[in-house]
């Protein structure tokens, strides 16, 4: 019996029997761990592969988040996936955080409020890029 695989251009390949899936075989943890060193985006993307790989992002420690990359998108769209994203990551420790806002300006206490989400993830790394327009105070 045949069954298939999808891959990560949206394609399906059908694997011949007897063929071995080592990827089904690896703990969500340690996919979560590979696709930390993606994009966020892309990592968050994985989730229409298959039902197991729903919530396999959701075990990322390392966040690159870049609104230039979904300038397509509103400001408004942005931060509801900024702010949907950190609550299902709440429960975690992030390693690092990466947050380049560069597309529109974003109000000082929506950037506060992502800030203080992540420090309270206990994260170790922390960059911010911003427009040089754009000022930020840091809370304390």
């Amino acid at each position: 019996m045949d069954s298939n695989a999808a891959t990560m251009d949206g394609t399906i390949k059908q694997l011949k029997y007897g063929a071995i899936n080592i990827i089904s075989q690896i703990h969500d943890s340690i996919l979560g761990h590979i696709l930390s060193f993606l994009p966020t985006m892309e990592a968050v993307q994985t989730s229409v592969l298959s039902t197991r790989w729903i919530n396999v992002w959701t075990s990322i420690t390392n966040l690159k988040l870049n609104d230039h990359v979904l300038k397509k998108m509103q400001k408004k769209q942005y931060e509801h996936l900024v702010n949907t994203m950190l609550l299902h990551l709440a429960n975690l420790s992030i390693q690092s955080f990466s947050l380049c806002l560069t597309c529109f300006h974003y109000e000082s206490s929506q950037v506060s409020a992502w800030i203080s989400s992540i420090l309270e993830m206990g994260v170790q790394r922390l960059e911010i890029q911003y427009e040089s327009n754009f000022s930020f105070t840091f809370p304390l």
